[in-house]
């Protein structure tokens, strides 16, 4: 679209992609669980692994976690494998009880529609690391596979 100012003579010029999802075409993903920590070790966290359909697309809209073990740190992190291969990378990482008095639980959540993070076979999943073997880990992700 352009638009001529006519007392200068300029024109403006408006370039952008806007993508439309039809909202039949979303399928909510709902990834969480919750453990007692036994292992100091890094670790997946169980039934969070998630795999983006052939032909589709992801979008996260929020990731967080809960730990009760006060002053004992712990690492979630959220996890991408691209094509379903080769080494995961760290996309999001959330420290919890590093020191005494720091949160014991914490949300991201992402604007509008959510973010595009992945597509077709890229694998996600959520691991943690913990200072110590005990206490309760809550952790999940939502999105949207469209």
């Amino acid at each position: 679209m352009a638009i001529a100012n006519e007392n200068q003579g300029d024109v403006i010029i408006s370039i952008g992609t806007v993508t439309i999802v039809d909202p039949a075409s979303l399928v909510a993903i709902f990834k969480v669980n919750e453990i007692t920590v036994a292992t100091k070790t890094k670790s997946d966290l169980a039934s969070t692994t998630y795999t983006v359909p052939s032909g589709k697309k992801f979008k996260i809209k929020t990731f967080g976690a809960s730990y009760d073990t006060q002053g004992s740190p712990i690492f979630i992190r959220l996890e991408k494998q691209t094509s379903g291969a080769g080494a995961f990378a760290v996309l999001f990482r959330i420290s919890l009880q590093v020191n005494g008095q720091d949160q014991s639980n914490f949300e991201i959540i992402f604007p509008g529609d959510g973010l595009l993070i992945g597509s077709a076979t890229d694998v996600f999943k959520i691991t943690y690391e913990s200072a110590l073997a005990k206490g309760s880990l809550w952790a999940g992700f939502t999105g949207d596979e469209y």
